[in-house]
C-alpha cells in the first residue's frame, strides 16, 4: 500500500511539473538567485591632484561566468568598503565608474564618470569601514551601476567631493553582486 500512494504521488508531481512546463512556468524551476562578490585587488589611492583607476572584469569571476548567459536581472549590488582619509580636513569618499580608463582629474572623473557610491565624512587621518548593509544607504544611480556590471568591464574611480582631498582604499572594495539566472 505504501509502494502504491509512493507511485501516486510521483504521478500527481510529474503531472504538476508537465503543467508548469506546458503553463510557461518552467523558468521558476530552474531559476535561482546568486551570489557573487568581486573584491578589487589593486589600491585606489587619489588626491585631488592625482588618482588612478582600477579596472573590473567580472569575466575572470568563476560564479559569474557559470551564470553569465543566463542572468535574467541584477536583484542588488552592495559595497564594502575600507577608506583611509590622509589629509588634514574630513571628506566624503566616493565611488565613479565609467567604461574609460583614462581619465586624470577629479573633474574629468565628474564629468565622465557615473557616482555609484557617495560615502559618509571621514575625519583627517581616520580609517572607516563601511559594510553591505550600510551600504546601501550610499549607493547613487543604481540602474546605471546594474547596466555596468552586466557589461562585464568597468573602470572604478575614487576621489572625495572636498578639496583638498587624499583618499585611500588599499586592498579593500568588494562588490557584492545579487542576481537571479535560470535558463
Amino acid at each position: 500500500m505504501n509502494s502504491k500512494l509512493r507511485l501516486k504521488n510521483i504521478f500527481v508531481g510529474g503531472c504538476f511539473l508537465v503543467c508548469l512546463a506546458l503553463a510557461g512556468c518552467w523558468d521558476l524551476l530552474i531559476s535561482g538567485t546568486f551570489t557573487t562578490v568581486y573584491y578589487l585587488e589593486d589600491a585606489i589611492v587619489s588626491t585631488d591632484d592625482s588618482l588612478n583607476s582600477v579596472h573590473v572584469d567580472l569575466s575572470g569571476n568563476e560564479d559569474w561566468e557559470d551564470h553569465k548567459g543566463n542572468i535574467k536581472r541584477i536583484e542588488g549590488i552592495e559595497f564594502w568598503v575600507r577608506v583611509t582619509n590622509h589629509g588634514e580636513d574630513s571628506a566624503s569618499a566616493q565611488i565613479w565608474i565609467t567604461d574609460n580608463g583614462s581619465l586624470t582629474t577629479p573633474t574629468e572623473v565628474e564629468s565622465h564618470a557615473t557616482l555609484v557610491f557617495d560615502g559618509p565624512r571621514i575625519g583627517p587621518g581616520d580609517t572607516t569601514e563601511i559594510d553591505r548593509e550600510e551600504s546601501i544607504h550610499h549607493i547613487e544611480h543604481l540602474e546605471e551601476l546594474k547596466a555596468q556590471v552586466l557589461s562585464d568591464s568597468f573602470h572604478v574611480y575614487v576621489i572625495a567631493k572636498d578639496i583638498p582631498f587624499n583618499v585611500e582604499f588599499l586592498d579593500s572594495v568588494a562588490f557584492i553582486i545579487t542576481f537571479t539566472a535560470g535558463k
